[in-house]
């Protein structure tokens, strides 16, 4: 209780005890000569005779009391009870005198608070009724009553002066209050028939009351000041009408694509896979000078880097990503693409080789870049989902965490994450059809620069949002990325935001919900312009914080939870199910170079990113159940096909895989062009008998063009050929 307002019910108690004093004082003063009752001499007395006097010529009619003995009863219960000023106590007495009842020195102090008054009906009736039982206002939840300034004696520091909307909600307080204490005399009119609707409402409003806890006027103050108020405010017109983007859109670019291979084209380009060609070859030649016997060492080309890239979407489709390369070129245990593409030793020589940037002058850019060695490939891969996409008006940012514990100079630790330790990507995604819009890549106080004042969470969200200002979309973020600058900071540039809150200084300390009368699932709302602070206790010991510039009104939804918190819900796990569709099928293998992490993580994004415009482009039928995993299996078939088919123009491979080549990718068998007459050849021994016993012939073999004898010679005609090739 305040020091104040127990000064005021010091002096109203004593003005009570003085009060009745005299009034008893006054009414022993004389004697009438002729009837020898006392008779009141001071001017308080008379003015009662007098009202008696009047009441005796126009007596009213008879009224009794509730309890039936003619008394009337008025309390003052001073623990509960509004503080009032002087004038209104002194009227009351003065129009209650007891007539019969009086107090002495030994009465106790709650005999002391009650007022008894007895006397004939008559002269009751000319006292003004006063309700006894009317609802005590209690003083927590009427502070606007009190002077503002009475309300923040306790604080540290001095009350800021209150804006226009808040001085008139006092005003408007305490006139209420004023109209409640005088009541004027009405006289009875029969009770009007109300329609269902006003009913409806009625039950409406109390079922929400039930779930809003309400604050008081001291409530609205946080530490640093900062002046919330208890109503809504009207918004801030914005400066652009909004447009309409009720669903994500591909772009008339990708809705010309038609094949898997066509829409993965367009997030993966030709100039990122000749990037990777160029700096995949350097890399290459320095490395070849260790092996010099060896077949699988030569330079890649185009084509073969495409084929890598489908044989890491196979594997993922089929969850050989963490499988050993033995396993997944087994003839037993692998699937058959992968050795049609290319064999275990240029595979596992390729990962090792696989470059992003230029070695030679990587060191140079590296000084001021961490980031150099992929930051052109990760530039381009975000540029072209940008391009292709257009999101809705519903968007989601997160950060996604690429499980990494080699040596990174921007490795995080996230102990929340599944990998704990990995490179942290912070994207903005479409809230409903998953795609990935935007994209950076964290890089510690390096993001945005190295300013002491700089909000990194702030300057980093402002950047990914750029290409979606101006446009009436709403952004749904958690409690790294949300403040009350960066939320008016959109807000001008004509885009919401709804997203959960830390503690900051300039929220008050009842919405942190510690307090013990407050309810549990009750919701605390606080109005700023433009700007709704929600405090939402959903246990006993745990309260929620929500800051929304979309919501400006207390509105409660199903289950007893403000809308700001459905619309939270329903809105908030766009990069979520991001990071879980790449888990599913993931193609990221175990790497001790954070580039290539990056590139399988870019890769796993892309998939998702062409599957999603596959799908909006009208391709996809929406009936299979694994729609995803055999559009990744076909895209893998598809970037496989040409260096597979290139493949079958080598001499050294054998016989049978070659056949099976032809088989798995339809490819026809060009048969040899009959022999032309050549002049006769001189006759040498047969290559496959002993030499000792071989004999001499002219017949040669039409493969490998060695004389063979007769005896080692079968004829075989072409369709028995085709069937038993190995025969």
């Amino acid at each position: 209780m305040h020091r104040s307002e127990k000064l005021r019910r010091e002096q109203i108690e004593e003005m009570l005890l003085q009060t009745t004093a005299d009034l008893i004082g006054e009414s022993e003063g004389s004697t009438d000569s002729d009837t020898g009752n006392e008779v009141a001499t001071t001017p308080v007395v008379r003015a009662r005779l007098a009202a008696e006097a009047e009441s005796d010529l126009h007596p009213p009619p008879p009224h009794t009391s509730p309890s039936g003995s003619g008394q009337q009863e008025i309390v003052i219960d001073l623990e509960h009870a509004e503080i009032l000023n002087v004038s209104t106590v002194h009227s009351l007495i003065t129009h209650t005198t007891p007539s019969h009842n009086t107090f002495t020195p030994n009465d106790s102090p709650a005999a002391k608070r009650r007022i008894i008054h007895s006397s004939d009906s008559e002269e009751v009736d000319d006292v003004p009724e006063v309700d006894a039982t009317s609802p005590i206002i209690d003083t927590e939840e009427s502070e606007s009553q009190l002077d503002p300034h009475d309300s923040d004696s306790d604080l540290d520091y001095e009350p800021l002066p209150m804006s226009q909307s808040e001085t008139e909600e006092e005003e408007g307080s305490q006139e209420t209050t004023t109209t409640q204490q005088s009541p004027t005399p009405q006289s009875p009119t029969p009770p009007t028939p109300q329609s269902p609707t006003p009913q409806q409402s009625t039950t409406t409003e109390a079922e929400t009351n039930k779930y809003i806890h309400k604050l008081t006027s001291s409530d609205r103050r946080a530490p640093d000041k900062t002046l919330w108020s208890r109503k809504s405010l009207p918004p801030k017109p914005p400066q652009q009408a909004p447009q309409n983007y009720e669903k994500g859109l591909a772009t008339n670019e990708a809705k010309n694509a038609v094949t898997p291979g066509d829409f993965l084209s367009l997030i993966i380009d030709d100039d990122m896979i000749n990037i990777i060609v160029t700096c995949t070859n350097r890399m290459i030649e320095k490395k070849a000078r260790k092996y010099k016997t060896e077949g699988f060492v030569h330079k890649t080309s185009y084509t073969e880097i495409k084929a890598l890239i489908g044989i890491l979407i196979l594997s993922g489709s089929k969850h050989d990503n963490h499988h050993t390369t033995l396993e997944m070129f087994s003839t037993h245990h692998g699937a058959p693409i992968y050795r049609f593409v290319c064999s275990r030793n240029r595979f596992t020589f390729l990962l090792d080789c696989l470059r992003f940037d230029n070695i030679e002058t990587r060191a140079e850019r590296q000084a001021t870049d961490k980031f150099a060695p992929f930051r052109d490939i990760f530039e381009r891969f975000v540029s072209n989902s940008t391009k292709h996409y257009t999101p809705g008006n519903k968007l989601t940012i997160d950060e996604q965490l690429l499980s990494f514990r080699g040596r990174c100079p921007f490795k995080m630790y996230m102990p929340m994450k599944p990998a704990k330790y990995g490179l942290k990507i912070v994207m903005i995604c479409d809230a409903e059809n998953y795609y990935m819009c935007n994209a950076k890549t964290y890089l510690g106080k390096e993001t945005v620069g190295r300013g002491r004042n700089v909000n990194i969470a702030q300057e980093i969200t402002m950047t990914l949002m750029k290409p979606f200002l101006d446009t009436g979309r709403n952004l749904t973020m958690d409690n790294w990325f949300t403040s009350l600058p960066l939320t008016r900071q959109l807000y001008d540039r004509n885009t919401t935001c709804v997203g959960t809150i830390r503690r900051k200084g300039y929220i008050p300390m009842a919405m942190l919900g510690k307090s013990k009368q407050r309810k549990v699932n009750t919701s605390a709302f606080l109005f700023q312009e433009n700007v709704t602070l929600l405090s939402y206790k959903a246990k006993k010991k745990k309260t929620v914080m929500l800051m929304s510039s979309l919501h400006n009104e207390v509105k409660i939804g199903d289950k007893g939870k403000a809308e700001i918190i459905h619309y939270y819900n329903k809105t908030k796990c766009g990069v979520d199910v991001l990071d879980q569709m790449c888990a599913t099928y993931s193609m990221s293998r175990k790497t001790r170079r954070w580039p290539c992490c990056l590139f399988y993580g870019i890769l796993n994004v892309a998939t998702i990113n062409s599957f999603i415009l596959y799908k909006l482009s009208g391709h996809a039928t929406g009936s299979k159940r694994n729609e995803r995993r055999l559009f990744m299996q076909d895209l893998a078939y598809e970037f496989t096909r040409p260096y597979a088919i290139q493949r079958l123009e080598v001499p050294t491979l054998s016989r049978s895989l070659k056949t099976l080549i032809r088989d798995c990718y339809n490819v026809p068998e060009h048969l040899p062009p009959p022999p032309n007459p050549q002049p006769a050849v001189s006759r040498q021994r047969c290559n496959i008998c002993h030499w000792k016993t071989a004999s001499k012939c002219k017949t040669r073999c039409l493969e490998c063009n060695r004389p063979i004898c007769p005896t080692h010679t079968r004829i075989t005609c072409v369709e028995c050929y085709r069937d038993n090739p190995q025969e």
